[in-house]
């Protein structure tokens, strides 16, 4: 008797704490809904369900749309989010495709598409600890004259970023983005395939990202942050350039710091840069010619490769004594 009147106590308390849960989402999303109207935006669902229990809190939606000044739109026909009660602070998100994205001044809407779209979020008492987002088999039209984006088309096979806690106060940004296809705006040629792998460390960020990333992240670039790229690969076609240094960032978010470079296919870069830019490959050859004076050569196992250190120094990037090119400062 009373291991049954122990039961029906838990059973009770447990209902007690998933409703208590659901009133909490509720609460957030209509602080969402707030959040984004102060800022000039109207976040609506058409068909809200919830659900769940007893062991998470679920929400979705038939039609998820934001409305922004400007008459810019963005519709996705399919949103979903659950909670675990067991990791009450963890939300998972899903959307549904196509996402239809309609800009100020453009007459037609850009559409995208895909398999899998997937969002993890982690917080805690002090707000937002990490972030996940994944992609499958994204695909991106842009219409002929809408002009809003450098291409007409973007196919992505797999695309995966995360910004986690790692050690002490240290956070770890990955990303990567293979079977990256793109086709050009005005002629519809297709450009080389691209595959990016990257893995980095934004030292000394803090333990949590807080209630405002933005605000934590400027903080940090205020405080001159140090960043450690661990691996950097990218490959295209012939040509993959592998990279790993450390940087830091000055108080008016400028760059500077050394970064060792592998080059493997260096004599095909200049047909690599020919297919994408037709009139950079005078300037290219030139470069290559300064890569090959500042290198020396290595085994590596993809092959014979060339290696240097690229000099960052506030924002210019420079092989030896030759400056190559300008990295955007950093703001928030």
């Amino acid at each position: 008797m009373v291991f049954v009147g122990a039961v029906i106590l838990l059973a009770i308390l447990w209902g007690t704490y998933w409703y208590g849960a659901s009133q909490i989402g509720a609460a957030l999303l209509d602080r969402v809904a707030a959040a984004a109207a102060a800022r000039g935006y109207t976040a609506e669902c058409d068909d809200i369900a919830g659900g769940g229990f007893p062991f998470s809190i679920d929400f979705s939606c038939s039609r998820a749309r934001l409305t922004g000044g400007s008459s810019m739109q963005a519709a996705v026909d399919g949103f979903s989010a659950r909670t675990p009660l067991y990791r009450p602070w963890t939300v998972r998100s899903t959307a549904d495709g196509p996402l239809a994205l309609t800009l100020p001044t453009r007459a037609s809407d850009i559409t995208a598409s895909w398999q899998r779209a997937e969002t993890t979020v982690d917080a805690g008492i002090g707000g937002l600890s990490g972030i996940a987002i994944r992609l499958e088999n994204l695909q991106v039209d842009v219409p002929a004259g809408a002009g809003a984006l450098p291409f007409a088309a973007l196919n992505l096979a797999l695309g995966e970023a995360s910004v986690t806690p790692a050690t002490d106060d240290d956070y770890r940004i990955s990303a990567m983005a293979h079977g990256v296809a793109l086709e050009e705006p005005e002629t519809g040629r297709a450009l080389p395939k691209i595959d990016l792998d990257a893995d980095l460390s934004i030292l000394g960020l803090g333990d949590s990202l807080g209630l405002d990333p933005r605000r934590a992240i400027s903080a940090w670039i205020a405080d001159g942050g140090n960043l450690r790229i661990d691996e950097l690969t990218v490959d295209a076609d012939t040509v993959s350039a592998n990279a790993a240094g450390s940087l830091a960032l000055s108080t008016d978010g400028k760059l500077s710091g050394d970064v060792d470079v592998t080059i493997t296919g260096i004599e095909s870069l200049p047909d690599l840069v020919e297919s994408i830019y037709p009139k950079a490959r005078d300037q290219t050859e030139q470069v290559v010619a300064a890569m090959t004076a500042f290198t020396r050569p290595v085994e590596t196992p993809g092959g014979p490769a060339r290696q240097m250190t690229l000099l960052i120094r506030e924002n210019v990037v420079s092989i030896g004594i030759l400056p190559i090119g300008v990295i955007p400062t950093l703001a928030f």
